[in-house]
């Protein structure tokens, strides 16, 4: 009777584990409802992005175009050439605001050191048409290094204390040339679609406005020296968009998630204590620390569970 009893249990058991197997396996595909949604979503998002011939992956973000690479190349060259001042250049020059126009020694000094690689790079022709080579290919895009940051930082330092020392000895030439330069300096970062590129470029830009504004209460500019910085204003205005920044930004997160299992990525990921380093792409523009160390969390999880060998797993078609 006992036996009896314990085998009927059985049954019952097993008959509830078979009804919920199949209850189980009837609700899967709708447990999983918005991963279907954003598939398909995903699928016709990639089929728009290619016919407005938008890059869909950072590999799509590479141009054809050998001129403006070799004047990159150059620029770069010259930039590398500039002997970076001392820290209390800095102290002075990169204040929150420009210093008032007087004498600088130290900053006089460390202009005439770069002055030949200053009169070069302001002999560069076409600027606005510069662009720096990267490596399209890699699996990591926001681990790309933008190697001419640092120099162009240095090049704006120092047209900005050969401003303020033009105004400070009453050179009005000398003065509306530095913003004029200064100016050209923020046009060879006008195709960079990077993110860290393009807000160096509206740092410059804001560096020469303030010049301007500066210049102006101090000297009375001739109709060329007003032609020359007015048509500088007109190019900045006119080619400053945002739009190539926010289809690079797409096109670095669709290939990073591409490739979220492979080992470069999770370099990458492993290195995010450096989110602030100059030249390195920011995985998000977010200025909330929260929200860039969540996505950073986020994706570091993904890349602990992936299979290496579905790395090639293109989710972009």
């Amino acid at each position: 009777m006992k036996t009896h009893s314990i085998r009927k249990k059985a049954w019952v058991w097993l008959l509830a584990l078979f009804l919920v197997g199949i209850a189980n396996a009837s609700l899967l595909p709708f447990w999983q409802p918005a991963y279907w949604h954003n598939q398909r979503r995903l699928d016709e998002l990639n089929v728009q992005i290619r016919q407005r011939g938008e890059a869909v992956k950072f590999s799509g973000l590479e141009v054809q175009d050998d001129e403006s690479y070799l004047l990159g190349d150059a620029t770069l060259r010259l930039l590398n050439q500039i002997d970076k001042p001392q820290d209390s250049f800095y102290s002075i020059i990169e204040a929150d605001k420009l210093p008032i126009p007087n004498k600088y020694p130290i900053l006089e000094d460390a202009v005439a050191t770069n002055r030949r690689t200053l009169d070069e790079l302001a002999a560069i022709e076409t600027p606005g048409t510069c662009r720096f080579r990267y490596d399209f290919e890699i699996p990591s895009p926001y681990s790309t290094q933008l190697k001419a940051i640092s120099g162009l930082r240095n090049a704006k330092s120092l047209r900005s204390a050969e401003f303020i020392q033009a105004i400070g000895n009453a050179d009005q030439d000398r003065a509306v040339r530095a913003v004029v330069e200064l100016c050209d300096t923020e046009a060879l970062l006008r195709l960079e679609p990077f993110l860290v590129s393009r807000s160096f470029q509206a740092t410059i830009g804001n560096r020469a406005i303030d010049c301007i504004a500066m210049l102006i209460g101090h000297v009375k500019l001739t109709p060329i020296q007003t032609e020359a910085i007015d048509g500088r204003l007109a190019e900045m205005e006119g080619c400053f968009r945002l739009k190539p920044t926010l289809l690079a930004e797409r096109a670095c997160l669709f290939t990073t998630m591409n490739n979220i299992g492979h080992p470069d990525v999770g370099e990458y990921l492993a290195s995010c204590g450096g989110l602030d380093t100059d030249g390195r792409f920011f995985l998000f523009s977010s200025s909330s620390k929260i929200d860039r160390w969540s996505s950073i969390s986020y994706q570091t999880q993904l890349h602990g569970r992936a299979d290496l060998d579905a790395r090639e797993h293109d989710l972009a078609g």
